[in-house]
């Protein structure tokens, strides 16, 4: 295999890359580096979601007025906070519900549209059996406001590392 360069700006032979950690000078990575859920090439995306079921007609941030909307607090509001304020929908227009994080209450129909991590929460989703059905859920059974396409996503501390080695 022939030597090549660093895919950054030090032009340093490949040897001191890894693609996993890219160059030891510059940290530019090589395009054989796989990117990671914590990797800065795959991070720069938020997680956070709001989930609804989609015989409750909620598409877009807009459409939360009136509605049970589910949130954990903690600081994972913003993104839904910043995007219903872009939609004209204020926290007078909503029901604010305080969410626990087993997702117990959104099949449940306790709310309308739930805070759901894509890696976590909108997974457990299709693990719950649909009472009308007895089947379990569908992805094709939900509707899903991604913040990162209505403009409002913040990335969370770990994506800023911001977390702490172990």
């Amino acid at each position: 295999m022939a030597p090549t360069s660093c895919p950054g700006t030090c032009s340093r032979p490949a040897t001191s890359t890894t693609p996993s950690r890219g160059c030891r000078r510059c940290s530019a990575r090589s395009s054989r580096a796989r990117a990671s859920p914590t990797s800065p090439r795959s991070s720069r995306r938020s997680a956070t979601t709001q989930i609804s079921f989609k015989d409750k007609g909620i598409e877009s941030p807009a459409d939360l007025e009136g509605k049970n909307v589910g949130s954990w607090g903690f600081g994972n509001e913003w993104e839904l906070f910043a995007g219903m304020q872009d939609a004209g929908v204020g926290l007078k227009d909503i029901s604010l519900v305080q969410q626990a994080f087993d997702m117990n209450a959104f099949p449940a129909g306790d709310i309308d549209a739930a805070q759901a991590m894509t890696y976590n929460e909108y997974a457990r989703v299709p693990e719950s059996v649909n009472p009308d059905t007895g089947e379990l859920f569908q992805p094709e059974d939900l509707n899903v406001i991604d913040w990162n396409d209505v403009g409002t996503a913040m990335l969370q501390g770990r994506h800023l590392g911001l977390h702490r080695a172990s």
